[in-house]
């Protein structure tokens, strides 16, 4: 019997301004519960997302979060050595709104957990998610001219992605 539990993601960024779940935005392996929002707290700089869902990784759902995240150059995990999940739990997408030097911009990231040895790791993706594989993971907000507003080195430990600004 598939049993639902608390599945909790950290994204620590002194820029952030509020995160909200995206309605309806829950992708789970078919058969597991779910009990969709994702609640949302922060402390200080630390935002803490929490699922309240059932884990079976499965790689349908996972090649879904990496079509929605605009490929595998836009997916990053801390503790996976693949470039890609081959197999996900659910994932869901969020609203991400940072403080800039132009202003507050708004950031769409797809969060999904996956399973890594004995942990259930997490992943991160969406367009403003570039990842070449080699070098560190960074996310880049544009402005409206289309120039780069701010880049985000992103770090993080399985359930823990941290954002730390690069100097404009």
């Amino acid at each position: 019997m598939a049993t639902s539990r608390s599945n909790s993601v950290e994204i620590k960024c002194s820029d952030i301004t509020s995160i909200s779940y995206i309605k309806d935005s829950l992708v789970i392996t078919e058969g597991q519960p779910s009990t969709p929002p994702a609640t949302i707290s922060q402390k200080g700089d630390k935002w803490t997302i929490t699922m309240e869902c059932g884990r079976k990784g499965n790689s349908s759902v996972a090649g879904q979060f990496e079509n929605l995240s605009g490929g595998k150059n836009h997916t990053f995990s801390p503790v996976s050595s693949s470039e890609k999940p081959s197999n996900l739990n659910f994932y869901f997408e969020v609203q991400v709104s940072f403080k800039t030097p132009s202003g507050t911009k708004e950031v769409t990231l797809v969060m999904g957990q996956g399973h890594q040895t004995l942990s259930n790791n997490w992943w991160i993706g969406g367009n403003s998610v570039v990842c070449d594989h080699d070098q560190a993971m960074i996310i880049i907000l544009k402005a409206p001219t289309g120039e780069t507003d701010q880049v985000y080195s992103l770090i993080g430990v399985t359930n823990c992605f941290t954002l730390l600004p690069w100097v404009n």
